[in-house]
């Protein structure tokens, strides 16, 4: 990790934190693939419904969308959401260039089903938590040979159920509510990326809107449903209020509501197009000018604008990415289309039973985040290691190095990496033994700073006590430094960081770096030294294994 990078990216923020932390730079594409039509998009050729049927609103209306939670049911507001089931189809399809013959072709789908209850409310009826409890899990990998699920996908989902927390502008925090049970990276990769209906609503019009209108998404609103931060640089994300019409069951009226356009991640250039149903109780629209009958505080109408409180139902979305074969030259694509189809519905309730007998128990007290019930358990994908991390630090997938795993974190502006590095699988105990070799290191890492032309304040080294380190069986030796480029700016930030040799049974042995520019930086070097402590060889036990 280069410290000038680093330095960069204290001083112009998080777009340029990702680009230069992971090296994610993108060559600029030309012409985006037009965005792609979800499935089963409102037939254009349909004929319009006759005139007093009652399908479609009168164009002159204006519609304000607004949903409500609560965490009790209210029997004089039925519009308000307390729990509700979701049901999640997800469709990854890959076609990737090569040098001769057909692209490669790739097919991955997930289906899940969770229940979701509303634990906290802001004054404004705004979900702040919820605890989700997963239902059903399936996963299929039509491209795999062997098929077997990985260690790390056994037992997905199964018996887990979760607390959520929103975070203004951050990831969802997540606490496991399963003892014994912990959350796993491709667990927390999902809940991540996919939408959380609740934030869904910062893409609604923000102003009461008629049929035909159209806003603009704000990057911050974009990225619930986008999964990650997109660049400003390009970004065209538009949203527009399609039709509103009766819904096929029931009395309740249905929105349709598009967001589609183009933008660009760290994954590469993109577009979307999707269709949100948005289902709100009719209500009495009153004329404009009409002011014979006074608003409630709760109201349905004002002059001229309906009142749709509700929720929304559905959301379809497709969407494309398209960059270079990350291990080519540039000049061969690589294509990932993404299908999305989620639906929310009410918890079912059996005829004649208490409502409140399908609520999911809220627990007392309200759970507070530690390592047991929020760190994350990362299984190697071969199965050669595990080990725990925080949900702040991010694997890198760009990372192209099998031999090392590498987290980041740049919230904030800053940057927080911490690498893990295998001992090298070879058969030379001359290498083992050097990689064994804190000498070997010191080494490393003084030619390493001589060739940045870095500034370094050596801090102490040594082997760590061994009263903490042998309770789990291995020995830790610590090297500090804090890390600044020559000839920069006397006020930029130093890079503080830890380098650990790590000796564990049979001859194994890691190599750990640690690198922050928070200050004080003893809480990121803590972090670090927890994951040590959690790092084991071969695979973990799977979720669906029973405890010995």
């Amino acid at each position: 990790m280069s410290i000038d990078a680093l330095a960069e990216r204290s001083r112009l923020g998080r777009k340029l934190v990702a680009r230069i932390v992971l090296g994610l730079a993108t060559a600029v594409l030309g012409a985006l693939m037009a965005a792609p039509a979800p499935a089963q998009e409102p037939d254009a050729k349909a004929a319009p419904p006759a005139p007093g049927d009652g399908a479609i609103e009168a164009l002159s209306l204006h519609y304000r969308f607004t949903e409500h939670y609560s965490p009790t049911p209210d029997p004089n507001h039925p519009e308000d959401i307390t729990q509700y089931q979701v049901g999640v189809r997800e469709t990854t399809k890959t076609e990737r260039e090569n040098p001769t013959g057909a692209p490669t072709r790739g097919e991955m789908v997930r289906h899940m089903m969770y229940t979701e209850r509303v634990a906290k409310t802001s004054r404004l009826g705004d979900l702040t938590d919820a605890i989700r409890r997963y239902d059903r899990f399936f996963f299929k990998d039509y491209t795999a040979k062997n098929e077997v699920l990985p260690p790390s996908h056994q037992g997905g989902f199964q018996g887990l159920t979760v607390w959520l927390h929103e975070q203004p502008a951050q990831s969802l925090e997540l606490l496991n509510l399963t003892p014994e049970r912990p959350i796993r990276e491709f667990e927390y990769a999902a809940m991540i990326e996919q939408p959380s209906l609740p934030r869904l609503k910062g893409l609604l019009p923000p102003a009461p809107s008629r049929i035909g209108d159209t806003w603009s998404i704000p990057i911050q609103s974009s990225v619930v449903l986008l999964g990650q931060p997109p660049e400003a640089e390009g970004y065209s994300i538009e949203g527009s209020l399609i039709e509103v019409h009766k819904a096929k069951e029931g009395t309740n009226q249905e929105a349709v509501i598009g967001v589609q356009g183009q933008f660009k991640t760290v994954d590469g250039p993109s577009a979307i197009n999707t269709r949100i149903t948005f289902s709100f109780a009719s209500p009495p629209v009153k004329p404009a000018g009409d002011a014979a009958e006074p608003p409630t505080p709760r109201g349905r109408t004002h002059s001229g604008i309906v009142e749709a409180r509700g929720q929304i139902t559905e959301v379809r979305m497709a969407r494309v990415v398209t960059a270079p074969v990350p291990e080519g030259d540039g000049r061969l694509q690589q294509r990932v289309f993404h299908e999305l189809l989620l639906g929310r519905r009410p918890t079912p309730v059996a005829a004649g039973a208490d409502p409140a007998t399908a609520l999911i128990p809220l627990p007392e007290p309200q759970p507070e985040p530690d390592e047991a019930n929020s760190w994350i358990l990362y299984d190697d994908p071969a199965g050669r290691f595990h080990l725990r991390h925080p949900q702040n630090l991010k694997l890198n997938p760009r990372n192209a190095d099998p031999g090392v795993v590498e987290f980041f974190d740049s919230q904030g502006g800053h940057a927080d990496v911490l690498g893990v590095q295998l001992q090298p699988n070879e058969p030379s105990p001359e290498r083992d033994r050097l990689f064994r070799d804190p000498e070997y290191h010191h080494r490393l890492l003084l030619a390493a700073w001589e060739k940045k032309s870095l500034e370094v304040v050596k801090g102490p080294f040594g082997w760590l006590p061994e009263a903490v380190w042998t309770p789990y069986k291995r020995k830790v030796y610590r090297i500090e430094a804090a890390l600044q480029p020559q000839g920069k700016d006397p006020g930029s930030k130093r890079v503080y960081s830890d380098y650990y040799l790590v000796l564990l049974p049979s001859n194994q042995s890691i190599f750990v770096t640690a690198m922050t520019m928070q200050d004080p930086h003893v809480p990121f070097r803590d972090q670090a030294e927890s994951v040590i402590k959690s790092f084991e060889f071969g695979p973990s036990r799977p979720a669906n294994a029973r405890a010995k």
